[in-house]
């Protein structure tokens, strides 16, 4: 996204650029969100809700994401109209990688942990807080 915000600034200062670097830049940002952002929620799903649960959740982030979709669709126009193409795009990408941060320091390593611990590090409690109650008392 970063990169299609570059490649339509310099376009716009009259900058000679490849017109394959446009369908490159997109072709990778959809292949990075198809094999990393969207499929995310699922995963996290079925490690974090019980078999009851899932349907339901599964359900609430289908609607989010097309939502969130459709609110794009309809943003992009005025925000090409308004700020132009590339600094639409460098938003874009901030908002990507504003949520690559949050995944990284927010959302739990889910992977070989059980649903208890993950539930402990949502609520604030560390593991290491778990230990010293659990060795105490033994």
């Amino acid at each position: 996204m970063c990169l299609l915000g570059v490649w339509f600034y310099l376009s716009s200062r009259s900058v000679f650029l490849p017109g394959w670097v446009p369908i490159v830049a997109l072709c990778t940002a959809i292949f990075a969100d198809a094999s990393g952002l969207q499929p995310l929620p699922f995963v996290i799903m079925t490690e974090m809700f019980s078999f009851q649960l899932r349907g339901t959740v599964a359900t609430l982030i289908m609607a989010i994401s097309l939502a969130t979709d459709f609110a794009l669709l309809k943003l992009f126009a005025p925000l090409n109209t308004w700020i132009g193409y590339h600094w639409t795009f460098w938003l874009f990408s901030a908002i990507c990688l504003s949520n690559v941060f949050y995944l990284i320091f927010c959302v739990p390593e889910t992977k070989m942990r059980s649903l208890e611990d993950i539930y402990a590090d949502l609520e604030g409690r560390g593991k290491k807080k778990g230990n010293k109650v659990e060795d105490s008392g033994a």
